[in-house]
């Protein structure tokens, strides 16, 4: 232990960025963990009771986006998160474990040197929380697969990220839980860029709840 702390205790002094990145994947796979068992406890137990109450969305969106930073930054993703104050109500812990799948699909599939914006829109009774980047491509006849248990798109499978088909499909679940539901809107401006062989167009991954 002691030599564990001084290693750690080094790593501090020497590079500081290296150890902030390092403890803030410590705090994602943290965050991952408490993932699957919630996924686990409140889907294997649909009767179990939600605690909804009023959130700062905003606020909430920041809290699971800082936990990917390092995963960010190593590609070169600037994240731009516009200012509200919208006020929504959800159950916490499981709306939460839903937007870290959905930003954990981002980090993995953003076109590198691009930039991820998250913008929030109220209107018509509901409100949308919306990440917008130019990711990988998105056919039109995988929309409406894209949240089965399992499926990856073609050229998800491709780019060989680190993934199984269970991200999304956790989240669409977690959401409706809710009364949320995920949106996706592919090739928003009807352009493609070609990187490493790998197609990139820009879409738009939208969280709608009901405003109460």
């Amino acid at each position: 232990m002691h030599q564990q702390i001084r290693v750690l205790s080094d790593l501090i002094s020497s590079d500081s960025t290296q150890a902030a990145k390092l403890f803030l994947r410590l705090a994602k796979n943290s965050l991952a963990m408490k993932g699957v068992f919630s996924v686990f406890r409140r889907l294997d137990n649909p009767s179990a009771s939600l605690t909804i109450s009023p959130h700062d969305i905003r606020r909430v969106v920041l809290n699971v986006l800082h936990v990917f930073f390092a995963d960010f930054t190593d590609r070169d993703i600037r994240v731009r998160v516009e200012d509200s104050t919208l006020k929504v109500r959800f159950d916490y812990e499981t709306f939460h474990v839903a937007l870290y799948h959905i930003i954990d699909n981002a980090a993995k599939y953003a076109m590198p040197h691009s930039e991820l914006s998250v913008c929030f829109l109220a209107d018509n009774g509901h409100v949308d929380v919306s990440f917008e980047m130019m990711s990988i491509r998105i056919r039109p006849d995988e929309v409406p697969r894209i949240t089965d248990e399992g499926f990856r798109g073609e050229e998800a499978k491709a780019i060989q990220a680190a993934g199984d088909g269970i991200g999304l499909h956790s989240a669409s679940q977690l959401l409706t839980l809710n009364n949320a539901r995920l949106l996706i809107t592919p090739n928003l401006t009807g352009r493609a860029t070609d990187l490493n062989g790998h197609c990139f167009e820009s879409n738009r991954f939208s969280v709608r709840l009901p405003i109460r």
